[in-house]
């Protein structure tokens, strides 16, 4: 794994944390439902791009495209 993987990987933990933060602060207050399902449904596109950029993304570009960054 590269180096941006682990950034991603990393950016997307935290996202994570913070809508569950907020969920968790939410809950006990009696926010709005509509409210927490945003928060929850942003966490779970997030995770999506996330895993999507981890596994699908091209490693690198430059060897791709048959270039000398060997």
């Amino acid at each position: 794994m590269q180096r941006s993987d682990w950034i991603v990987i990393g950016i997307v933990l935290v996202v994570d944390l913070l809508a569950i933060i907020a969920i968790g602060l939410l809950a006990p207050l009696e926010g709005p439902v509509w409210l927490q399902f945003v928060i929850m449904l942003a966490m779970f596109i997030v995770t999506l791009i996330g895993a999507y950029w981890v596994l699908f993304a091209p490693e690198d570009i430059s060897k791709e495209r048959g270039g000398d960054g060997e």
